[in-house]
This record gives C-alpha cells, sequence and structure tokens, in this order.
C-alpha cells in the first residue's frame, strides 16, 4: 500500500455516537471511516487500517483528545491530520 495522507474532522455527531474504549466505534475511527470509507481500529497511539496495511502515529493533541473522551471527560470536535504508511 502506498503512504496516504487524510485529515479527519471528528464531529459532535461522532462524539454523541462514539463508544469509549471501543476501537473501532470510538469517534476517531467514526470520522476516519468517513472520510475514507474504510474501517480503521484506533487506539491510544495509533489508527491501524482494519487488513493492517497502513497504519499512523496520532498527534499528540489527538491522542491526550482520546485519553480525555475514553475518561468521560467532555471533549469538542477536532480536526487532524493522519500520515499513513
Amino acid at each position: 500500500m502506498n503512504p496516504f495522507t487524510v485529515t479527519i474532522h471528528v464531529t459532535q455527531e461522532d462524539i454523541l455516537r462514539g463508544e469509549k474504549r471501543m476501537c473501532q466505534h470510538c469517534p476517531v475511527a467514526l470520522a476516519l471511516q468517513r472520510a475514507t470509507g474504510t474501517v480503521f481500529r484506533v487506539g491510544e497511539h495509533e489508527a491501524t487500517r482494519h487488513d493492517y496495511r497502513a497504519k499512523a502515529r496520532l498527534p499528540m493533541a489527538l491522542q491526550h483528545w482520546i485519553r480525555a473522551f475514553d475518561n468521560g471527560e467532555p471533549v469538542k470536535p477536532i480536526e487532524a491530520t493522519l500520515e499513513f504508511k
């Protein structure tokens, strides 16, 4: 797979629909799926395509955002650019 870059927009709807500590159903995973048309698993530090053919390290701000979401803290929509390799 060729490297690619994608900018995601985690919306308020993603936040409301997302599930804490669920790697394929968290708000970031929902935003990635909407942006790319494919399923991703999102951990605290990286996102991996469902077939493991591409992964990206998450920007520090997004890592903090995910941690806050998973801990039940209030979060706001966020935008991030991910570089998949």
